[in-house]
C-alpha cells in the first residue's frame, strides 16, 4: 500500500527535493531519491579525502611536536652534561 502526502505524492519523495544535502546525509537517503551515485562520486568521495588530508597533516603535525620535544629534552640533556663536565674539571 501506498501512502501519500497532502500534495500527492508518496511520502519521502518532497524530502528529495532538498537536494544532496539531504540526499547523502547517509546510505538509506541516497537510496531513497535515487541518488546514490551522486552521492558517493561527489560528495562521499570528496569528504573522504578532506578526511585522509586531516589525518595525514594531524599525523605529520604530531610527529613534529614529539620529535621537537625529544630534541628539546635531549638538547637540555646535552646542556646539563656540558655544564656538569665544566664543574667538574
Amino acid at each position: 500500500m501506498n501512502y501519500f502526502a497532502v500534495c500527492g505524492t508518496p511520502t519521502g519523495q518532497a524530502k528529495c527535493s532538498w537536494g544532496p544535502s539531504y540526499w547523502c546525509q547517509n546510505y538509506k537517503q541516497a537510496l531513497e531519491c535515487n541518488a546514490l551515485e551522486h552521492c558517493r562520486a561527489k560528495v562521499w568521495a570528496v569528504k573522504n579525502e578532506v578526511i585522509k588530508q586531516i589525518l595525514v597533516t594531524y599525523t605529520t603535525t604530531t610527529i613534529f611536536i614529539h620529535a621537537q620535544k625529544l630534541y628539546s629534552i635531549d638538547l637540555n640533556t646535552q646542556k646539563k652534561i656540558t655544564k656538569e663536565k665544566s664543574i667538574a674539571t
